[in-house]
């Protein structure tokens, strides 16, 4: 079917559980409905917890009284010790929302997001709702089977994908009817095998590759056959294939001279010119592996690199790069003039380092990452399989020597006859200079960094020197949506993303873009495997975020002199399938999409907690470059003013309007990952490797006051609510219409907000009514209007599911027990003490009752006395004793001001859930009982009788079970004697 209301394709596919699981399924859930959902509604829960990293799942659930709204069901599995205590706190949300029914469809959901009904219950929910999600699991018990409708939208999910969602309700269910007290690393051990078949898929990139040879082995092959050939253009001079070799063969054999050999490593630090390819290949064929260092590096991180790698040579093409101490340096401009070629034999093997390249660590100190000549080679010709590059191919290369991708832009062309481009520093990180050698040299293939790219595409010039190139490669960063429809106006080329860390050779993925709308990684390069894992180096589940691992033939050897790192960074793993493997932990977030391609969200370590929310800054900047103006932009997390706050630096023509950018958020991200803050700069500060400086755009100085834009206060009330929010919420800045859960919210701040709203406005709003009115306005609005009714409303106690009956709300039954006037004597020498009234005594110890049956921390037991009803509400977590009790109750019996008068008429017409109890305790003879009964479930009333005080306790007999009643009676009695005894004591 197709909805036209929401842009989906909607499909469905219908299932059944099976008459044998149904059967297990209601006797679980006693034959109840509200039984059966909550035990349906917390499989799904589960099954679809496995499809995010984030610590939280969430589903929503279709709300009772209005058939448009919906309320997220979002928890934590991690609290829970058992399946059993799982459910039981599910339980605890459907009775408390739907006895409460606030509804509210809650803002924090996704596009994506899951709605599970069953339909014996949720009879009236809307089409206009259920369109609204991407997958909706209608659920409906059918004599004695439970049937389950999937829909699902087409553009987002194939049919496999929503049949393994089913499949895994299905083994979660048979699981938990069969041990309900299973922990759930026991039931994650049953259920996560149905990935197996997509993962399979992904990673069947087997190539054969020339395991055994050696990047310079193949060089000396490629140029035997492309002898006079270009290989190299730099600064206006050229150098053949054979003129290369010939080079480096004699810098190899001063080398082998000089002690260098296998497993040792040669420092490398020449300008951008031919001279850098002969150091490169002359360390290679020595049998050694080369250690690059940009020339312009500062002399601490030169002599780091030099002592951390103990390297005692280094090569260099100008004297004012030599080192001191006992370094040779060996200038292979000069120093190699007068000496002969002589051939030299391979002294090394595949296992052997080819390179060492520093990159930054969190400690402040680079380390090394030691690339062996079998994971490069295999790189080499996975790109091969991939790009076309023949000996014709012309390929510029741009990238710093001390970058990997420089690697791929040298060693792909040369180990394929093609010619190398290669701009001198001052050229490589100049996009005019850049473009005008594209269009000079007719370069076919050009690769580049998003941020380089967006520089290069704002020169109108470079339109038609663009306009000729065969193949653009993007990588080093995540690449923007954006950019892609701005290439393709400019661009006839092919164009590439790749992925992939430094530990992983250059790239271990790819996604050709041409005709693609989503951008995304694409899948592995030949002899590379991708899995996505959880905080447990588990794999996740197709479609879950995690972070992304890479196994395979191009992974690093590991970090030079840092065995503790390597154990930490590259694990052992066992797949789905048992497979052991060798896997490198990127940091970086990520998901295998429904269609089997895999996304990249950013660094793990660029994911922030922000007042208990885990945020993407690649999300939000993703968001931010969709508005109108804004070419580029970046999103930071600083300390502003002592308080964390989201920081956009954007580049645009003319400033923007903030309030109207926020508005335009606030339609794609959740509004607690909205930016407090818009700097406008000039141009992205860029580093040395063409990616986004973040540490240079901290260093920009600003007034914070002139970007938080209070919006005018329009009464006290207003102020007060905010002075409230903004101490609880430990905030500076919140608006009057800023959703209270989306600015760090929870339910345990509601709580603390009610308490301080409730100190002012004493009994005007309850925490349910802040629950459906999250803004200061709307609070404000409600405290404003004519509250001097102050109409009680009972919203009855959840008790456990074992007190209830099926049946309907009529007959009554009359139970009644005697306490003596002995103990009535006993009892007399507290209330004395205490200086309190009997009703405290008797009210308080019913109260205690219920909290014992429904362990609720809150009990508010509606009592009538002198024909008026009043609600005496009890926090358990502030009563430390039954005295604090007894004296909690007799204060709020004496001095609660406002009373409802007792209309009988309102009272049968308000509306009753049938999963909660109506009690009631009266004080006084009531005239009118019979009209009670029709409103309560129990009431409890004591008479003065001869010889001591006659407790009756009239009970709806078709709602509640009596041996239950019985109990409750019987529990409230021995209260009342063990008090007395302790009296006696």
């Amino acid at each position: 079917m197709d909805s036209k209301e929401s842009g989906k394709n909607l499909s469905e596919i219908t299932y059944s559980l099976g008459e044998d699981l149904s059967k297990k399924v209601i006797k679980i859930s006693n034959d109840s409905l509200y039984g059966i959902y909550t035990v349906i509604l917390s499989a799904g829960l589960y099954v679809m917890s496995n499809y995010e990293y984030d610590e939280f799942s969430n589903i929503d659930i279709p709300m009772l009284e209005d058939k448009d709204k919906s309320i997220v069901l979002k928890m934590n599995l991690s609290d829970y010790a058992s399946y059993k205590d799982f459910l039981i706190h599910v339980k605890n949300f459907l009775s408390n929302i739907y006895s409460s029914n606030a509804n509210t469809l809650n803002e924090d959901s996704y596009d994506d997001r899951c709605l599970l009904l069953l339909s014996n219950i949720h009879k009236e929910t809307s089409e206009h709702l259920t369109r609204k999600y991407d997958i909706v699991m209608h659920f409906e018990v059918c004599d004695k089977n439970i049937l389950v409708r999937m829909s699902y939208n087409c553009k987002e999910y194939l049919p496999w994908y929503i049949e393994s969602v089913f499949e895994n309700i299905i083994k979660t269910l048979e699981y938990i009817t069969e041990n309900i007290n299973i922990t759930f690393e026991d039931l994650s051990k049953k259920v996560e095998s149905l990935n197996s078949l997509v993962y399979n898929k992904l990673n069947d990139t087997k190539k054969s590759i020339w395991k055994e040879a050696t990047v310079n082995q193949l060089f000396e092959e490629v140029a035997a056959k492309n002898h006079d050939k270009v290989a190299l253009i730099c600064n206006g001079k050229s150098i053949t294939y054979h003129e290369l070799n010939k080079r480096s063969n004699i810098l190899a054999n001063e080398l082998i001279k000089n002690g260098v050999g296998q497993e040792t490593l040669v420092g490398v630090m020449t300008n951008r010119s031919i001279d850098l390819f002969v150091s490169i290949l002359g360390t290679l064929k020595a049998g050694a592996g080369y250690v690059p260092m940009d020339s312009n590096y500062p002399q601490d991180r030169v002599t780091y690199i030099l002592k951390e790698s103990n390297i005692n040579i280094l090569l260099i093409n100008d004297d004012k790069l030599k080192q001191l101490g006992k370094i040779k340096n060996i200038n292979v401009n000069t120093d190699l003039n007068y000496l002969e070629e002589v051939s030299v034999p391979v002294v090394n093997n595949s296992s052997n380092i080819a390179y060492v390249i520093f990159t930054s660590g969190s400690t402040g100190k680079p380390k090394g990452v030691v690339i062996e000549h079998k994971a490069l080679v295999n790189f080499i010709y996975g790109i091969k399989s991939v790009i076309e590059v023949t000996q014709t191919t012309k390929v510029l290369n741009a990238t710093t020597v001390s970058f990997d991708i420089f690697a791929y832009e040298s060693f792909v062309p040369l180990l394929s006859g093609a010619t190398v481009i290669l701009a001198n520093d001052e050229e490589q990180n100049n996009v005019k200079k850049l473009g005008e050698m594209i269009e000079k040299f007719k370069v076919d293939l050009f690769q580049t960094t998003p941020s380089k790219m967006n520089l290069m595409l704002d020169d109108k010039n470079n339109s038609k020197k663009l306009s000729e190139l065969k193949h653009l490669v993007i990588g080093g960063e995540p690449f923007p949506s954006e950019m892609l429809t701005k290439i393709r106006k400019m661009v006839n080329a092919e164009i590439y993303n790749f992925y992939g860390p430094t530990e992983a050779t250059v790239w271990a993925t790819y996604k050709k873009l041409n005709d693609e709308k989503e951008i995304n990684i694409g899948k592995p390069l030949p002899n590379y495997e991708i899995y996505i894992i959880g905080e447990n180096n588990k794999q996740m589940p197709i479609g879950s975020n995690g972070e992304i691992g890479i196994a395979g033939e191009g992974l690093a050897r590991g970090y030079l002199n840092n065995k503790k790192l390597t154990s930490d960074r590259f694990i052992k793993f066992i797949d789905n399938n048992g497979n052991e493997k060798r896997l490198y932990k990127t940091g970086d977030i990520g998901k295998v999409s429904f269609k089997g391609e895999i996304q990249c969200f950013g660094r793990k370590d660029n994911q922030i907690k922000l007042r208990g929310y885990r945020i993407e800054l690649g999300e939000i900047e993703h968001a931010c470059i969709q508005y109108k103006d804004i070419k580029d932009i970046a999103v930071l997390c600083i300390d502003v003013n002592g308080e964390k706050s989201l920081v956009a630096y954007y580049i645009a023509n003319e400033e923007i309007e903030i309030k109207e950018m926020r508005h335009f958020l606030v339609k794609s991200i959740p509004l607690y990952m909205i930016p407090q803050y818009y700097i406008k700069i000039d141009k992205m500060p860029l580093n040395i490797n063409g990616k986004v400086d973040r540490l240079e755009l901290e260093k920009i100085k600003f007034e914070s006051s002139s970007y938080e834009e209070e919006e005018d206060i329009n009464s006290e009330i207003e102020s007060t609510l905010l002075n409230i929010w903004k101490s609880v919420l430990n905030r500076s800045y919140i608006g009057i219409h800023d959703n209270f859960f989306d600015i760090g919210g929870t339910s345990v701040l509601l709580l603390t907000a009610h308490s301080k709203i409730d100190e002012i406005y004493t009994n005007k709003i309850t925490v349910l009514q802040l629950f459906d009115m999250p803004t200061i306005k709307e609070i404000a609005d409600f405290l404003e209007k004519d509250n001097e009714k102050d109409i009680y409303e009972n919203e009855g106690i959840q008790f456990p599911d074992e007190y209830f009956d099926i049946g309907q709300y009529d007959n009554y039954e009359l139970l009644s027990q005697e306490i003596n006037n002995k103990d009535l004597e006993i009892l007399n020498i507290l209330i004395e003490k205490l200086n309190i009234s009997m009703e405290a005594v008797f009210l308080g110890m019913f109260n205690y009752c219920i909290y014992q049956i429904t362990e609720i921390e809150e009990i508010n037991t509606p009592i009538i006395k002198n024909n008026e009803v009043m609600g005496i509400l009890i926090h358990y977590s502030n009563i430390k004793n039954m005295e604090d009790l007894f004296n909690l109750i007799d204060q709020k019996l004496k001095s609660r001001s406002k009373k409802i008068t007792l209309n009988l008429s309102k009272i049968k017409d308000e509306k009753r859930y049938r999963n909660k109890v109506y009690p009631l305790f009266c004080i006084d003879k009531i005239g009118s009982f019979k009209e009670l009964e029709n409103s309560y479930d129990l009431i409890i009333r004591s008479e003065i009788v001869q010889g001591g005080v006659k407790f009756l306790l009239s009970y709806k007999k078709e709602k509640l079970l009596k041996e239950k009643v019985i109990v409750l009676f019987e529990s409230y009695r021995n209260l009342i004697k063990a008090l007395i005894d302790s009296i006696k004591e």
